[in-house]
């Protein structure tokens, strides 16, 4: 079953129901969100992940999100994973956790915006991502943080400046890009600021810690 939410609105979920995310998705696939913004949830703004109903854990998929904004929540903006999906414009600023933590495979990101995250701006944690024109600025921790394993990661056209403010990590962890024991990563067309701004912001533009 398909489901369409266009509220074109702003949502707050300052309660802790669905684990205080503004939208949970569980199990299901073909949602497709246009023109929302979630706003101080006390989770995450958008939550998509598994579900076992019974008979075994059932993956979500084939989601088609564009415009999609979650700001100022206590968790991460966007924690997403299934398989399939494909996000147009999403941003995610000012969240307490990452803009967006990506544990969804063949998916692709178009046009996404992170900023001003008190971790990353991108935790991509699982395989067969493509990037196109995201950027990845003031946050806490690296813009893209590759972890290890993850592999086919596409980078096209995006855009990393003035990440890593959290002077408690590492270096390598307050890059534009950290890349983990990671292998198959395609970077093309990138700005990648190193070390411009100072020792307060990102120290390596692309930091692979193979």
């Amino acid at each position: 079953k398909s489901t369409l939410l266009n509220p074109s609105s702003i949502v707050t979920n300052t309660a802790g129901g669905s684990g205080g995310h503004w939208l949970a998705v569980r199990g299901v696939s073909n949602v497709f969100v246009n023109r929302v913004l979630a706003i101080r949830c006390a989770g995450d703004g958008f939550n998509i992940a598994s579900y076992n109903y019974g008979s075994g854990a059932i993956s979500p998929n084939n989601m088609m999100w564009t415009d999609v904004q979650a700001l100022g929540n206590a968790g991460s903006g966007f924690d997403l994973s299934g398989g399939d999906q494909d996000f147009h414009k999403l941003t995610a600023g000012y969240n307490h956790l990452s803009g967006f933590i990506v544990s969804s495979g063949g998916t692709s990101f178009t046009g996404c915006r992170a900023w001003n995250n008190e971790s990353n701006g991108y935790y991509i944690g699982v395989h067969h991502v493509m990037m196109i024109g995201a950027d990845a600025y003031d946050n806490s921790g690296a813009g893209f943080f590759i972890t290890s394993g993850a592999y086919g990661i596409e980078l096209r056209g995006v855009q990393a400046t003035r990440n890593g403010v959290d002077t408690g990590l590492t270096a390598g962890q307050r890059s534009g890009v950290f890349i983990g024991t990671s292998n198959q990563i395609v970077i093309s067309g990138m700005f990648i600021d190193d070390a411009v701004y100072g020792p307060e912001t990102q120290q390596y533009g692309i930091y692979n810690n193979s």
